[in-house]
């Protein structure tokens, strides 16, 4: 009984001595810098269409969002569709424009709706989206028909 008390009493004390040491931080100013950067990297996420449409005024570091419409685990590549031309026809062979994507990471599946970060690079005279992170929001439609 008296290690449980004990245990309880060094917790309590461990929490608030964390808060007595951080109190001080809450009340600054953000750093500039670091709310700049920050800004920077909460960009808008990009829609596939719309990358596609003018690749040249989405340079350097981007997010796209779309739905993953094919797979070649062999080439490491993934193909991405607009979301929106999927919510209109519920298949992804429907898609006027495919993102083409480079992502060496664990492949997500077809129909998963997806944000990558990364950049447009020109390969063999193409471009390919080189994805640098991946994260998997859904599955928009379940596998096996039973859910």
């Amino acid at each position: 009984m008296r290690y449980k008390v004990l245990a309880l009493g060094l917790s309590a004390l461990a929490v608030l001595g964390i808060g007595i040491i951080l109190s001080p931080l809450r009340d600054r100013e953000p750093d500039p810098v670091q709310a700049a950067s920050l800004a920077e990297s909460e960009k808008a996420i990009v829609n596939v269409e719309d990358l596609m449409a003018k690749p040249d005024q989405h340079k350097g570091r981007v997010s796209v969002a779309g739905i993953v419409s094919g797979v070649s685990v062999e080439q490491k590549t993934l193909a991405l569709i607009d979301r929106r031309e999927f919510s209109e026809c519920g298949v992804t062979t429907c898609a006027k424009l495919t993102l083409p994507i480079q992502w060496l990471g664990p492949m997500p599946d077809v129909e998963d709706e997806i944000i990558l970060r990364g950049e447009i690079q020109n390969m063999n005279e193409k471009l390919i989206f080189v994805a640098k992170s991946l994260k998997k929001l859904s599955s928009l439609l379940p596998k096996d028909g039973n859910e």
